[in-house]
């Protein structure tokens, strides 16, 4: 893995070699077999589990390591589950249990996000991502990052459902903001 090669990337200049990195690679475990000679499977031990996908990285060469912190749990259980068809190897991300918090449009249209969801204050949202930089920067020899994968669009189709998301906006897109 080479930091140097990642920074150049994203500065727009060209190393000796194409920098390299993966989205979702390091968590294919008949790939990581294939490659490492291992016998890992969704269902080995999560320590195993993750040296496997850090070997795997650093076989692979790894120039720059996509990672979030902040997901769709931050909102607990006032959300909509979508279910999630088979992607992760072992199908350990199956889900079919289609749930939703909101019963109506109206719901919808008068849920009050600063009432019902936590708040963090900038320092504590600052502390949680240098702790988690520095633990991945600990692991690799990459370029790493921390982020948040729930963005405008995609908390409000994780907190709503596409079907309430769209029915709530052509109900009343004034009042839905």
């Amino acid at each position: 893995m080479s930091y140097k090669d990642g920074m150049a990337a994203l500065h727009l200049e060209m190393p000796d070699r194409v920098p390299r990195t993966e989205y979702s690679a390091e968590s294919h475990w008949d790939l990581i077999n294939a490659v490492l000679g291992t016998h890992l499977t969704a269902h080995s031990s999560p320590e195993d589990l993750a040296k496997g996908s850090a070997a795997f990285k650093k076989a692979w060469n790894y120039d720059f390591i996509w990672s979030v912190d902040i997901f769709a749990s931050e909102f607990d259980n006032i959300r909509t589950n979508m279910g999630h068809a088979n992607y992760a190897a072992g199908n350990v991300d199956f889900n079919k249990d289609i749930t939703s918090y909101f019963k109506s449009v109206e719901d919808v249209l008068n849920f009050d996000a600063v009432e019902t969801r936590p708040h963090y204050t900038h320092s504590e949202l600052v502390a949680r991502f240098n702790q988690s930089y520095e633990n991945r920067c600990k692991n690799s020899d990459a370029v790493n990052m921390v982020g948040t994968y729930v963005t405008a669009v995609s908390a409000l189709i994780d907190l709503f459902g596409w079907d309430f998301l769209l029915y709530a906006l052509a109900e009343d897109s004034d009042q839905f903001g």
